[in-house]
């Protein structure tokens, strides 16, 4: 009986954490789906979609300083952005409900009138709220080329 009882147990932890980890990679899947779709709704001036997926409350940090997500309502219908791609795209979980995605982004383009860096290396933070995946951080970073090698 015992013995029994101890299978029982080891068969339910194992279907539980295979359960897990394949939610995990559904979820992974989603989030890294999510990246493209937000950039793609900025390219398009889409902020239905875009909004759709970001915590307004949120806040970006890129080369330009701190900008609450909120401002961004202002500032998508100046972005033109004629060519993007992300690539390099990677997850790392915080918790059960929070995961950061980053990638490398290059594209072309402006906003408010300054030509786009790229490429750029971001990051966002995912996190689950009411049962929905939305960011609600995100930043960008300059790839810059290293220091020069003192002689």
């Amino acid at each position: 009986m015992k013995l029994r009882l101890t299978i029982l147990v080891a068969l339910t932890m194992t279907v539980t954490v295979a359960h897990a980890q394949t939610d995990k990679a559904a979820i992974e899947k989603q989030l890294i789906a999510n990246e493209p779709a937000l950039n793609g709704a900025l390219a398009k001036g889409d902020t239905a979609t875009f909004f759709g997926l970001i915590d307004k409350t949120g806040v970006g940090v890129d080369n330009m300083g701190v900008t609450k997500i909120s401002d961004l309502e202002k500032i998508i219908p100046q972005a033109k952005i004629a060519s993007w791609n992300i690539d390099d795209t990677h997850v790392v979980w915080v918790d059960a409900d929070t995961a950061v995605v980053y990638y490398r982004w290059t594209g072309s383009g402006t906003v408010m009138g300054q030509p786009v860096p790229s490429p750029v290396y971001a990051s966002s933070v995912w996190t689950k709220r009411a049962g929905k995946w939305i960011v609600a951080y995100h930043q960008e970073s300059i790839q810059t080329p290293p220091p020069a090698a003192k002689k």
